[in-house]
């Protein structure tokens, strides 16, 4: 370890040096706001009788210190983070458990990611998957994942009568 960390000029013990990470996440975590729609989305959910969960690489202390902070908290039923699985995303462990968590079959369960790897994740765990895309990027391209721009397109896609979703194969 002192090698990697010579090498790469840092002075500072690994303890330290995570230490110093986590704060620099933790303030700027502080500083993100919920994607535009995802108070709306998460009230129709609630309003449909879906439970709802957070699956996030993240830890639970963070993501939760944050959903308060936001005022989402009352709208997720419980948090499935980086510290409760052994293999995080883009494997299918934290999936499959929140799956079983919220004792419900896969194939009964939406995942909503903003990323490659947490799409990956989803997929793996059998769940239909959308893959919210920055309007300022071209979409994601992801095999098994349904492209959207945005949370509305999502809430629309699911209650506005257009098509009931499917499992992803």
């Amino acid at each position: 370890m002192m090698c990697r960390l010579a090498t790469h000029g840092l002075t500072h013990e690994v303890e330290q040096l995570t230490a110093r990470y986590f704060e620099i996440i933790d303030r700027l975590y502080g500083d993100v706001s919920p994607t535009h729609g995802a108070r709306q989305l998460l009230s129709t959910a609630q309003s449909q009788n879906c439970r709802v969960a957070v699956v996030t690489s993240n830890s639970s202390e963070r993501t939760s210190a944050w959903l308060s902070r936001v005022g989402l908290t009352g709208f997720v039923d419980f948090i499935v983070s980086g510290e409760q699985v052994k293999y995080g995303k883009p494997d299918p462990e934290p999936y499959l458990l929140a799956s079983q968590i919220v004792d419900c079959p896969v194939d009964r369960i939406i995942a909503i990611e903003d990323s490659v790897q947490g799409a990956t994740s989803a997929i793996g765990a059998g769940l239909y998957t959308y893959l919210l895309t920055p309007a300022c990027k071209a979409p994601f391209a992801h095999e098994g994942a349904v492209p959207v721009l945005s949370l509305e397109h999502i809430a629309d896609d699911l209650w506005g009568g257009k098509r009931s979703p499917q499992p992803s194969q």
